[in-house]
């Protein structure tokens, strides 16, 4: 009865392929356009039912399902040949057989972020080639619709308004013209709610960094949530921001719509490049603050605490001490952190009922988190604390910051300093940091070679 069984299934794939070839194969072997876009080709090889497919550096290999119907393997998608036999539909795009002809408008000049006169953008274009860039960046990019536009480097689309005075992107907006009707915004100033919010962002982050560090090969469900829930936090405070701290926040918001799918081990990479990118933005951002401190300590500390957090998180329902390893690695953010946060103490006194000056934040916790406890759970409660503790003082503090985007107020950071020094030990006249690698307090990490650009 089995071999009965096995025969007639055996007999039923090979009508359903005979009844394949039987039929009509369209020759769909040439060059396509990816949504009609003329710099945009995609290609097909065909022999018979076989298929090859690429497109943007990127190749499958397929076949036919039906007469108008086929499937790419390693992108893992179907698509419908349209019956003009022209136009090829996946699930995200369409192949056309000849590049659309549209009058594609001209964008090229000087536009500017959100309307601000400090941020200014350039857009290059030869017919519907585009080419991008502003202070933080730079992308190639093209049409693929009249009013369409794809930055490629930066993964995002954007429309162009009916007027063609604006770009709408999905984080900001670019125009024409500066807004000379708002307020000026050459300045602003930072207090008590926006630097406590400054630190709750970084906070954030560096739990999606700890969090993806102590998940399986899949993040859970459980886990994706938790991680996109902190990416819009961060997302939210960060826009206060956006006058003074240049930094392309869609390569964080590209990150939280491509959690799903994603290996835990490239998310961690992942917010890991992105911490160290803006944490040089901090760095380099012309913040002038009370005392002389800057919110550089707090954005480090707060990283380095949500991040020793979620470590501990993902060992508290453990009975017994945990592995050696997981609590030197929580130790290591709570003393990364308590050095970042040193030099913002200033800031972090209050005044006492006699008048007199009393530091808010305790540091010797940072050495109390009891980390070989039976119970797993008491330096969980130990870090949340030294978290919340820190929140409160920041939240409670007289000390503001200012932002004056400016010639004048630029400036040179302590990691440019540190940077120079080295550069001029190797015989060079000038040095400066140039972002690749963490600088932690003016001390550049990851050899000074690779952190540091040297010249005369």
């Amino acid at each position: 009865m089995i071999l009965v069984c096995r025969f007639s299934l055996f007999v039923s794939f090979l009508v359903i392929n005979l009844s394949l070839y039987a039929q009509t194969l369209p020759d769909i072997s040439g060059t396509w356009y990816s949504n009609g876009v003329v710099t945009a080709p995609a290609r097909i090889s065909q022999n018979g039912n076989k298929l090859a497919f690429s497109y943007n550096q990127s190749n499958s290999t397929g076949y036919f399902t039906g007469p108008n119907q086929i499937f790419a393997i390693e992108w893992n998608t179907s698509a419908v040949i349209e019956p003009d036999g022209k136009t090829i539909t996946w699930n995200n795009q369409v192949w056309k057989r000849e590049p659309v002809q549209l009058n594609y408008p001209d964008i090229s000049g000087t536009w500017f972020m959100n309307g601000d006169v400090n941020i200014p953008c350039q857009i290059a274009q030869n017919g519907t080639s585009l080419s991008f860039s502003f202070s933080n960046g730079h992308s190639d990019g093209y049409y693929y619709e009249a009013n369409k536009i794809y930055a490629k480097d930066w993964n995002a689309y954007a429309e162009l308004s009916a007027d063609h005075t604006s770009i709408k992107w999905n984080d900001q907006t670019w125009t024409r013209n500066p807004n000379t009707n708002s307020q000026d915004k050459s300045q602003s100033r930072y207090c008590r709610v926006e630097l406590s919010s400054f630190y709750y962002a970084a906070q954030c982050l560096g739990a999606v960094w700890g969090r993806s560090a102590t998940e399986p090969v899949m993040p859970t469900a459980i886990a994706i949530a938790a991680m996109e829930t902190h990416i819009d936090l961060a997302l939210a405070t960060y826009k206060i921001y956006q006058n003074c701290l240049q930094y392309d926040f869609v390569k964080l918001r590209n990150l939280r719509t491509q959690l799903h799918g994603m290996p835990s081990a490239q998310i961690t990479q992942s917010i890991e490049n992105i911490i160290k990118e803006l944490q040089f933005a901090v760095s380099q951002a012309p913040f002038a603050c009370d005392h002389g401190v800057s919110p550089l300590a707090i954005y480090v500390g707060g990283i380095h605490l949500g991040a020793a957090q979620a470590w501990a998180s993902a060992q508290q329902c453990r009975p017994t001490p945990m592995p050696a390893n997981i609590a030197s690695a929580i130790m290591a953010h709570l003393t990364t952190a308590s050095s970042a946060l040193l030099p913002y103490s200033k800031c972090l006194e209050a005044k006492q009922a006699d008048g007199s000056l009393v530091l808010a934040f305790d540091f010797s916790a940072f050495s109390k988190v009891p980390l070989t406890s039976t119970n797993s759970i008491e330096a969980h409660t130990h870090i949340v604390g030294i978290e919340t503790q820190l929140l409160w003082a920041i939240g409670m503090s007289d000390c503001c910051c200012n932002c004056r985007r400016d010639s004048q107020n630029q400036g040179t950071s302590d990691c440019d300093a540190t940077c120079k020094e080295f550069c001029k030990k190797q015989g060079y006249q000038n040095g400066r940091f140039n972002g690749k690698t963490i600088c932690l307090l003016g001390q550049v990490s990851g050899g000074m070679n690779e952190g540091c650009d040297c010249g005369n």
